[in-house]
């Protein structure tokens, strides 16, 4: 007989007809404390009815005519939920957390029916279907529902503690609300199960001994005696009615609770809950009318935060002192996707998107998923539902209470993170990666302060992390987008990442301290590739939420770029022109037209690359890179540091001068100092196209100056290898020996001509000589060049070309830096020119230069333009005479700009001589009238005039130069211009105590000898410039290299006993060779001597 044909008898037909209606058997099976299984039977258990089975059987121990209908029953009816107000004094939640994953709603019931009436019990499964570890069961007596906590909180369910928190109670006399998706008649949609493992690990069973069901059982066990005992209440005939009636509104959808809102005399306006806040404050009156199991039922229905609701329930459980409805609530939320996602919402984006959502069933027919759309939020523009102060203020609030809520969080994400990634692995992950919600999750994660607790960083903060490089890139690209917006919350969220990747980091070191044969790099430490990963996401937002250049001076610089290219590639032509007109006379005629055609279609070239840079000011770039498909080592360069999402958000890097946050945030120090660079460069380039793993050198934002330095200086190494290796195998082959460096002999007397001829005709005719190690020799001088005759050409030849005399270059009092002469001679392009190769052949090879530029040069050489911002350090006196002009207030001075600066769009430029030379900025100039109208654009073409086009002549060959050793290395990828600086210059900052801390002994000389201590009292006392004399002499530079002098290692070494001889060096080593001198006088005098006369002498 069907359920429909049920509820169509009356009362007493279906007593009579089941009277006499045979039981069957039912599910059985032996459920004890380690196993599963048994035998099926029918009948019953002493005493009990078998569940399962057909048929409505008569418990025996009911008397006659006061038979209980097993729906009815006092231990079943629990099962439907049916609402029960008889006899009943309160009722009283379980939460259960850590549960098996295959535990079932029917495992949880069939375990908690055994200590009293179970209204409801379910498992709580997530949107595909699966258990989430939790489940609630509510007790119609609390005394029951204490007792189950007591007796089986923390005892081991399939091999896992449970925890079980009591949520609390309501009188019996309130309308109480069934929680749907329960326990039904022992049928839970096929999720049953024969059986499951409950351990007590302290006694070693439940109660004692095992429970039977079905024809299994039997025997005078204890859990069934209890049971069995247990004096049953009366129910009368008016009782049964009324339930009945009850079960019959239930199965029709009319539940009898007016605060049910299935029920046709629903209590509210059901538009009450299309907002949130209405919602919220109802939930919060019926809690003060009826105490906290409203509540608790709202939490269950309405699962999504705002900021009132958290206040008030913080305020109920303080005043309760527990801390349990707070708990449930943030559980709740926290460990679902949909729940988290709807918190916070903005008031215009409400729960209309919820109530006009589109369905979409997921495969498992067990679980539906809901993708939240609205027309307003895409992947392409920056819109989101999330109201971020409201999340910041209620996340802050939810952080007072840490200590009452963290373990909860750590739980609940836990959950949350594995549905998430589930849904990204399926077919699911457009849909969700469109949801109108879906992103706010990580910014509500991200404000977490607890995300940087040691507890979690390497569970949950690591699965955070690694969510991110499952989503797409048009997803991570709105993620950059709109925390650039909100980008007062991006310090907290790098705070996060460097203390991930810290602890990381100590626990790589802790690997390799205890396994001493443990050579794994830090960059193979698992989670180190996801912390990277989403702190580069945040250093691309920390550049967007900066002032980028505009885009008037970035197309000018693509053209610039553009051009030298072209200029360096008719440089070499002109060379090899010449060449061919002197070699060979009688065929110029035809030279000279393939030189026009040749011409014209590179003519032709450059006017389509120009349309193009007009039409696109973005340059086309591959959206993957790989070290081996690449076109030419430039395109390779470009591919390896270049990655999907920097393309899709159309970043370069040296677009921006500063980040919102300075870029040394994003540094490690301590990670950096652990990085094995050299093995680190050699893992990587051993990788293929189709293994190429996680590598900090795909993340030079990461990198400290240090280690960019190290790892450009290894690729210079590498290439100079190849160039040996090739000269090797040439000589081989072809019997004419090739020179494996790149060696030239100059005379100290023409040291500018000499370089000059070597230089220029390397770089023009040969230009991968240049990627040679450079050696120098001094003519008429004995000595093998190990570095230090390198760092005394580069001395010698940067003093007499900056030298006035040349006129090259003219000195800034104020600053003390060069800068370019604009009425220098036109004929110095070979000069500039090898000043602009010395720059890059220094850098190639590892030396410092004594030469100060201001920071612009350093941008130019970066293919950037100078810009008023420039002029603060280029021209300061200038500098602040124009933003005088610029914050000019005419009211409140009570005159006008043309009256108070008296300028016109002509001005004058003072050169290396003195004399003024005049520019017209504007057409006509000397008759245009600075005013406050346009005196913006004045300060624009002033700063242009002195930065760009007054020098552009000079700047043009020195930048050739330049980029005829570094325009295929990975130079402008790896440093910004501060850092280009550093490598050419040094740094000026010298703290001889950090010398001498790192300085070592060698000859018998200890650092308690007293020659030694001598040396450091005399060295100390000399003045600022006699110590940079010292260093130059003792290293062939008077700057610190990065990281200060401690990295010089500076090696002094006894040089015999007391002597007249002078100290001397080894600049290559930093070798300082120091005789046992008697006294601290005689020390200091031929110490003077020494470093005061050390060109061409005492330099080994």
């Amino acid at each position: 007989m069907t359920d429909s044909e049920k509820l169509g008898l009356g009362l007493d037909d279906i007593i009579r007809r089941d009277r006499n209606t045979n039981r069957r058997g039912g599910r059985g099976g032996q459920r004890g404390f380690q196993g599963r299984g048994g035998s099926r039977g029918g009948g019953q258990v002493n005493g009990f009815r078998a569940q399962g089975g057909g048929g409505l059987p008569r418990p025996s121990n009911a008397p006659a005519g006061r038979w209980k209908h097993d729906l009815y029953d006092d231990n079943t009816n629990r099962a439907r939920g049916v609402q029960r107000n008889s006899g009943v004094n309160s009722t009283t939640k379980l939460i259960i957390s850590n549960l098996d994953y295959g535990v079932t709603t029917n495992d949880v019931h069939e375990l908690f029916e055994d200590i009293g009436a179970v209204r409801a019990a379910h498992v709580h499964f997530d949107e595909n279907g699966q258990s989430l570890g939790t489940a609630e069961v509510i007790f119609e007596r609390r005394a029951d529902a204490s007792t189950a906590q007591q007796k089986y909180n923390g005892l081991n369910l399939d091999g896992r503690p449970m925890d079980i928190k009591l949520v609390g109670g309501v009188d019996s006399g309130l309308p109480q609300q069934t929680n749907r998706g329960s326990f039904v008649n022992g049928n839970n949609s096929g999720n049953q199960r024969s059986g499951f493992r409950f351990n007590n690990q302290q006694n070693g069973n439940r109660g004692g001994t095992n429970r039977s069901r079905g024809g299994g059982g039997g025997g005078n066990q204890q859990g069934n005696s209890i049971r069995g005992n247990t004096k049953k209440e009366t129910i009368t005939a008016e009782d049964l009615d009324a339930e009945l009636e009850a079960y019959r509104a239930e199965r029709n959808n009319q539940c009898l609770n007016i605060y049910c809102s299935s029920n046709s005399s629903f209590k509210y306006d059901r538009k009450i809950f299309e907002d949130p806040n209405n919602a919220a404050a109802e939930a919060i009156k019926l809690t003060h009318e009826y105490g906290s199991t409203y509540l608790d039922e709202y939490i269950n229905s309405n699962l999504f935060l705002i900021e009132e609701n958290l206040q008030q329930i913080i305020n109920k459980s303080k005043e309760t002192n527990n801390w349990t409805l707070l708990q449930n609530l943030i559980y709740s939320v926290f460990s679902n996707r949909q729940n988290l996602s709807s918190s916070f919402l903005q008031k215009t984006f409400p729960m209309n998107i919820l109530l006009n959502n589109e369905t979409s069933s997921s495969a498992s027919a067990t679980a539906k998923s809901n993708f939240l759309h609205d027309s307003r939020i895409t992947l392409e523009n920056d819109e989101i539902t999330l109201d971020f102060d409201m999340m910041k203020r209620s996340i802050k609030l939810l952080m007072s209470y840490e200590d009452e809520i963290s373990s909860t969080i750590n739980n609940a994400l836990g959950v949350l993170f594995k549905q998430i990634s589930n849904e990204l692995s399926s077919s699911k992950k457009d849909e969700l990666e469109n949801d109108a919600n879906f992103i706010n999750i990580f910014f509500i994660i991200f404000q977490l302060p607890c995300l940087s607790d040691p507890i979690f960083i390497f569970h949950t903060a690591y699965a955070f992390y690694s969510i991110f490089s499952k989503l797409s890139i048009d997803i991570q690209a709105k993620f950059v987008r709109v925390l650039a917006k909100h980008k007062d919350s991006l310090n907290a969220y790098v705070a996060h990442l460097q203390q991930y990747i810290t602890m990381h980091t100590v626990k790589w070191c802790d690997h390799t301290h205890i396994n001493s044969t443990n050579e794994a790099l830090l960059s193979s430490e698992k989670g180190m590739h996801e912390g990277l990963y989403v702190l580069r996401i945040l250093f691309y937002a920390n550049l967007l939420g900066s002032e980028r250049e505009t885009l008037e001076i970035l197309e000018t610089e693509r053209e610039n770029d553009q051009r030298m290219e072209v200029e360096l590639i008719n440089r070499r032509q002109r060379h090899n022109d010449d060449g061919a007109d002197d070699g060979n006379n009688d065929q110029q005629g035809q030279d000279q037209q393939q030189q026009q055609q040749q011409q014209q279609q590179s003519g032709e070239q450059r006017e389509n690359r120009s349309e193009t840079a007009t039409i696109s000011p973005t340059r086309h770039r591959s959206s993957s890179f790989s070290m081996r498909t690449s076109t030419s080592e430039q395109d390779e360069m470009e591919s390896i540091y270049e990655n999907p999402l920097q393309i899709k958000l159309g970043l370069e890097l040296n677009e921006y001068r500063h980040g919102y946050l300075p870029f040394d945030d994003f540094i490690n120090e301590f990670a950096n100092e652990k990085i094995e660079i050299n093995k680190e460069y050699l893992d990587f380039v051993r990788q293929t196209p189709d293994t190429l793993h996680f590598s900090f050198i795909l993340y030079p934002f990461f990198l400290s100056t240090i280690n960019k330095i190290a790892l450009l200086n290894i690729e210079n190494k590498v290439q100079m290898y190849r160039q040996r290796h090739t000269s090797f195998f040439h000589s081989l082959f072809s019997g004419i020996r090739l020179d494996p460096f790149f060696k030239i002999c100059v005379r100290r007397n023409h040291l500018i001509e000499d370089a000059l001829i070597a230089l220029e005709y390397q770089g023009i005719e040969q230009p991968a000589e240049l990627k040679k190690q450079f050696f120098v020799e001094f003519e008429g001088e004995q000595g093998h060049d190990e570095g230090g005759l390198s760092k005394e050409f580069f001395q010698l030849i940067t003093e007499q070309i900056f030298s006035p005399e040349y006129g090259m270059f003219m000195a800034d009092e104020e600053t003390r830096s060069l800068w370019f002469n604009p009425s220098a001679p036109e004929d110095l392009d070979r000069e500039y020119m090898l000043i602009g190769m010395l720059l890059g052949l220094a850098i190639y090879n590892s030396i410092i230069l004594d030469i100060k530029f201001p920071p612009v040069l350093y941008r130019k050489l970066m293919g950037k333009i100078g810009t008023f911002e420039d002029l603060e350090t280029s021209h300061p006196t200038i500098y602040k005479s124009l933003k005088n002009l610029l914050s000019f207030n005419e009211q409140q001075d009570g005159t006008t700009v043309e009256d108070a600066f008296c300028l016109t769009f002509q001005v004058g430029i003072t050169d290396a001589t003195g004399s003024r030379v005049t520019f017209d900025l504007k057409e006509n100039g000397e008759n245009i009238s600075v005013t406050s109208d346009n005196r913006a654009e004045f300060v624009r073409l002033y700063s242009d005039l002195l930065l760009n086009k007054s020098v552009e002549k000079q700047f043009h060959p020195f930048f050739h130069g330049f980029l005829l050793v570094t325009g295929d290395s990975s130079l402008r990828k790896l440093f910004r211009p501060d850092e280009i600086e550093l490598l050419v210059a040094g740094s000026q900052a010298l703290d001889f105590n950090q010398l001498a801390s790192a300085a070592e002994y060698d000859g018998g000389y200890t650092k308690d000898s007293s020659t030694i201590r001598n040396f450091w009292n005399v060295l100390m006392s000399f003045t600022d410039e006699q110590k940079r004399k010292f260093l130059r002499f003792t290293t062939g530079s008077d700057r610190a290299p990065i990281g200060g002098l401690a990295r010089l290692k500076l090696i002094i070494s006894r040089n015999g006993p007391d002597t007249d001889r002078l100290p001397t060096a080894h600049t290559c080593f930093n070798a300082f060779l120091l005789p046992d001198y008697s006294s601290m006088e005689k020390l200091r005098e031929k110490l003077l001597i020494a470093i005061n006369n050390a060109e061409g002498f005492g330099l080994l």
